[in-house]
């Protein structure tokens, strides 16, 4: 049983005899640095459970879902919604038991409903680049017959099953089974653990301390065919069956006592079987037993064909299972005090008492030591990461989903927070910094396909920046983005795709978050990614609103205004002032290079601007975003001629939204031919488009291959441009709120007032719940609009991540910035 979990969202779950069950999570605390946050106890938790203990938590595999076991053998579930910390109840505890031979001794959540990753390598080709083998499987093991809802199984000391399956939101009790009705009490079960097949059923080990008994149980879970797609299914069938059943001891000592079991479920190979590892430790030593299990098919007799005719009993099963004793493995030095498969599957990592942790092959078991490996990369262990020695004894440890981090408990029930480092002095510095790089794209690729949280694989590349320089945020990116299959190659076709890639978001948020240094300030690079962010925002709120409001009948820019509900357009008052904001500081940007061009190209120096408007993703994105703003400028035109008493709630804020596009110092439209302009001369440009955006993307700076596209926006600029400005307006029109600029912050305005960086608009100082990002730390209220069901806002879409995709947390307190 364990106390500490870590949720494949990111979401820390530990609990104490003190304290209770807590939540914790990595985050970035001031766009520098990285910390696990102080546990915050759950008070509904001990209030539900009363005076037991919390002795076991498990997340279930999309980690929402969190089962709390106390030691009284009761269970309830518990989960979390549009921000991480906040758990509501989804199944109160169960009854207690009757007798203590019912508590629960072993628990599993059943297996998702998404495709996993298995080992994936990165194999180094003839020219030096890494290519990225990752390709999605669907996981062993009994699913609900629901996609996207759960389901789990535990196993009490008196041999019961008890089978839990979602229901809309609660959970309901299927029927238990009986696994040994005639089970004394002296054999009892103490220790069980399940495990999934390749046939898709569970393994069940269990083992009786009074009588040294180990047995083995294969179990399925058949749910009967739904009557309706719409319908709820019918509670399934359980059947259960033993395969095995012996007294069992270590095999090389008679002083250690079987402590747990561990089950590793085979891998998609046909020759890989499942393993169970049983655990006999001592306080100063440790053994693990490998066995393994085979599963045959079975000839039958004839002479069992006509059985089912006299009797209404199944036919024996058509397939047996051959239980094998394989290799014992003597840690003779240290206690174990737990067994994690890595994510990538690479190797395992075994948790001692004094705090260290070891990673093995999982199938030799032979020590896997941190080495740089160039033309192959497993895991990070090839890439001469691993934890280094502990500070200090662990009590218990659990390690993050993406096997970058662990946290544990300390002897005073602290909780602490450990991630991979640098192992072994490399040779070739570059050569290292490459592997590193290539091991942490891997992974990043991988957590972005299943919609993992990754915040400590950005804790690991944010130090490894700090150890290694600023060129291997450079490696880094580029490798991040070769790993996501992410083309930087924009064409007009491809830019709503664009707009709503996951992939694209989550490279942008990576490299925001790398870039990024104390309060909160960017480098240029970063701050051309976080305008990117910003503008995709945009570019998706109108395009939603839009088109929920016509409900998909006329494209942007047809709409007619009638159409268009007054509380929508509520909701884009600050995403319009922030854009006519952004506008108005690329204007002061080019000004700024414009009038002495040859200097800046001579120096190559940075500007966001012109990384913008000459990447070509960036650039598409903009161009998608004017147009939406281009639109929504003719709806608000349209609505003028409208009769001064009709429709007053919409004439309201169809005027501020007019008030607002009107206060850029430049017309969208004399805009958007710029950009248009820019977009067709670097297209018939013959460079390196991949090399050029890269340069443009990940340092900020204009390539010499760039340069008369330099002097062509800047002389497009006077000759076009700056006749229609009022320089002196443009010079003091305020953009410092953005944090863009050499000076300002984008969470405050000019005066120090906290902005609600999803929707651009100033937050309550009081009265208003908060949630903040783990990640780029933007902070929003909590409450949505609510609006009209039919007329859904597109505040709806970040109800459970933020702007750079990251999670929220409820957050009382402002930000220290």
């Amino acid at each position: 049983m364990a106390r500490l979990a870590w949720s494949a969202l990111g979401l820390v779950a530990s609990a104490s005899s003190d304290t209770g069950v807590s939540l914790s999570y990595i985050h970035c605390r001031d766009g520098n640095s990285w910390a696990l946050a102080d546990p915050e106890p759950v008070p509904a938790i001990g209030m539900a459970h009363g005076t037991a203990n919390i002795v076991h938590l498990a997340w279930s595999t999309a980690g929402s879902d969190l089962a709390c076991i106390d030691d009284s053998g009761r269970l309830s579930i518990w989960t979390h919604g549009a921000v991480l910390n906040l758990l509501a109840c989804s199944m109160p505890p169960t009854p207690s038991p009757s007798s203590p031979d019912g508590a629960i001794v072993g628990f599993r959540w059943c297996t998702g409903a998404k495709s996993v990753v298995p080992t994936c390598t990165a194999t180094r080709q003839d020219d030096g680049s890494f290519h990225y083998n990752i390709t999605q499987i669907r996981p062993y093991g009994p699913r609900h017959a629901t996609p996207n809802k759960h389901a789990c199984i535990a196993v009490t000391a008196n041999a019961r099953l008890k089978f839990w399956y979602q229901v809309d939101t609660r959970y309901e009790l299927s029927t238990i089974v009986d696994l040994e009705p005639d089970l004394a009490f002296a054999e009892s079960y103490t220790v069980a653990a399940f495990g999934t097949d390749r046939d898709n059923t569970f393994v069940l080990a269990t083992y009786a301390a009074a009588t040294h008994t180990f047995k083995l149980f294969r179990i399925s879970v058949d749910w009967p065919a739904s009557t309706s797609p719409t319908s709820s299914p019918a509670a399934p069938v359980i059947s259960a069956r033993r395969i095995y059943c012996n007294q069992i001891y270590c095999p090389n000592s008679n002083t250690r006592d079987l402590t747990h079991i561990e089950i590793v479920s085979p891998k998609h190979h046909p020759e890989s079987r499942l393993k169970i590892l049983t655990v006999y430790a001592s306080e100063t030593a440790t053994t693990v037993h490998k066995i393994e299990v085979l599963t045959l098919p079975m000839s039958l007799h004839s002479n069992f064909d006509t059985l089912s005719l006299r009797r209404t009993q199944a036919l024996p099963d058509s397939s047996a299972d051959i239980v094998q004793f394989k290799d014992y493995y003597d840690l003779s030095t240290k206690r174990l005090t737990g067994i994690f498969a890595l994510a990538d599957e690479s190797a395992i990592a075994l948790a001692f008492a004094d705090g260290s942790i070891e990673f093995r092959h999982p199938d030799s078991f032979l020590p896997r030591i941190p080495a740089y490996v160039s033309h192959l990369v497993t895991g990070v262990v090839d890439a001469g990461l691993g934890f280094l020695p502990p500070s200090e004894p662990a009590l218990e440890m659990c390690l993050s989903p993406n096997s970058f981090a662990h946290c544990y408990l300390t002897s005073k029930g602290d909780l602490k927070l450990q991630h991979i480092s640098a192992m072994v002095a490399a040779e070739d510095v570059a050569e290292a910094a490459h592997l590193v790089a290539v091991s942490i794209a891997e992974r990043h690729a991988v957590a972005c396909m299943i919609s993992a949280g990754c915040e400590d694989i950005m804790l690991v590349a944010c130090d490894q920046l700090r150890l290694r320089g600023p060129e291997f945020a450079i490696t880094l990116l580029a490798q991040c983005q070769k790993a996501l299959s992410l083309s930087l190659e924009a064409r007009d076709a491809q830019a709503e795709r664009f707009v709503l890639s996951p992939h694209l978001q989550k490279l942008l948020s990576f490299q925001a978050a790398l870039l990024s240094n104390t309060d909160w300030q960017r480098t240029v690079p970063g701050k051309v990614v976080w305008a990117t962010l910003n503008v995709r925002l945009f570019a998706f709120a109108i395009t939603f609103t839009l088109k929920s409001n016509s409900g998909g009948r006329q494209a942007s820019g047809q709409l007619q205004d009638t159409d268009v509900r007054p509380e929508t357009l509520v909701t884009l008052l600050g995403l319009v002032k922030w854009c006519v904001d952004f506008l108005a500081f690329m204007l002061q940007d080019i000004f700024e290079i414009a009038c002495n061009p040859e200097q800046y190209v001579k120096r190559g120096n940075s500007s966001v601007a012109l990384s913008i408007l000459l990447c070509g993703v960036p650039r598409l994105i903009l161009r998608y975003a004017l147009r939406g703003l281009r639109g929504l400028e003719q709806i608000v035109s349209r609505s003028s001629s409208r009769e001064p008493d009709e429709f007053a709630l919409s004439r309201v804020a169809f005027r501020q939204l007019g008030d607002i596009m009107r206060s850029g110092p430049l017309a969208i439209t004399s805009f958007e031919k710029l950009v248009s302009d820019i977009d067709t001369y670097t297209k018939s440009m013959p460079v390196n488009s991949l090399e050029v955006d890269q340069t443009l993307l990940f340092k900020g700076t204009v390539p010499p291959e760039l340069a008369s596209a330099t002097m062509r926006v800047c002389a497009v600029f006077m000759q076009r441009i700056k006749p229609e400005l009022d320089l002196q307006a443009l010079y003091f029109y305020p953009t410092d709120w953005l944090g863009l600029g050499r000076r300002g912050s984008s969470f405050k305005t000019e005066i120090g007032l906290e902005i609600d960086n999803l929707r651009k608009q100033i937050l309550s100082p009081q009265g208003v719940h908060r949630r903040r990002c783990v990640r780029c730390g933007s902070m929003s209220t909590l409450e949505d609009f609510k609006g009209v069901k039919a007329t859904p806002h597109w505040t709806l879409v970040f109800q459970r991540n933020c702007i750079c995709g990251s999670a929220w947390v409820k957050s009382d307190n402002a930000l220290h910035i």
